[in-house]
């Protein structure tokens, strides 16, 4: 009747002194005091003797399921990375302004130095106009057959660089002004993005930023 007791618990208990266990592609459950090089693709446990499971080990990935998985991970990060950041801009948002008074007043702020620009290339492109002008002046007197002879008729070096380099300058200055405005214009939209956001903020209150994402691989276990 001993001999039988054994008999019977070693038929249903795991090799003696095994630690791993592990059940390959076909079925075949495999143990060992190693991982079983059978159960490469498939999840491994680590087992006591009584039976229970004191640790799993995921099944070794392909170079395309890891590829795939750091992949997945990285997007998990960003788009964590990118909710954490919209919810301090948020914050800020709520932190720094009081009113909507105090949008308008920012935005002008930030408006003003821009117009001093503007004001600025205004004033010069009125110089470069009338340079311009005394330029296109002397250029006629070659242009139209005034001088008195075929040498003089040909304009010299100097004043058709002249009238090179001012049409130049005041192409430059155009670009600018309409560079300028566009900025202007960037700047009331930003505004009101802010401000529109601010108010919704004031409605359904202030978010709570997410905790940092651990690093990609920081949990994982390697086989």
């Amino acid at each position: 009747m001993k001999i039988l007791a054994i008999i019977a618990v070693i038929a249903v208990s795991p090799v003696f002194g095994a630690t791993f266990k592990c059940t390959d592609e076909k079925g075949v459950t495999h143990y060992g005091d190693t991982m079983p090089p059978q159960c490469a693709k498939t999840p491994v446990l680590e087992v006591q003797q009584s039976g229970t499971t004191v640790k799993k080990y995921d099944a070794q990935l392909t170079p395309e399921q890891i590829k795939s998985k750091q992949d997945a991970d990285k997007l998990k990060a960003d788009q964590a990375k990118a909710a954490a950041e919209a919810a301090r801009k948020d914050l800020a948002l709520l932190n720094t302004y009081s009113s909507e008074r105090d949008f308008e007043l920012a935005k002008q702020r930030n408006i003003e130095p821009i117009e001093a620009r503007i004001k600025s290339a205004q004033d010069r492109l009125v110089t470069v106009d009338k340079r311009m002008k005394q330029l296109s002046d002397e250029m006629e007197f070659y242009t139209s057959g005034k001088s008195k002879s075929a040498k003089e008729r040909k304009p010299p070096i100097q004043l058709v660089t002249d009238v090179e380099r001012t049409n130049n300058e005041k192409a430059t200055l155009i670009a600018s002004i309409q560079r300028y405005e566009k900025e202007i214009e960037q700047v009331k939209a930003r505004y009101e993005t802010d401000r529109v956001r601010w108010m919704q903020l004031r409605t359904v209150g202030a978010p709570s930023v997410p905790a940092p994402v651990a690093e990609q691989g920081q949990a994982t276990h390697s086989r």
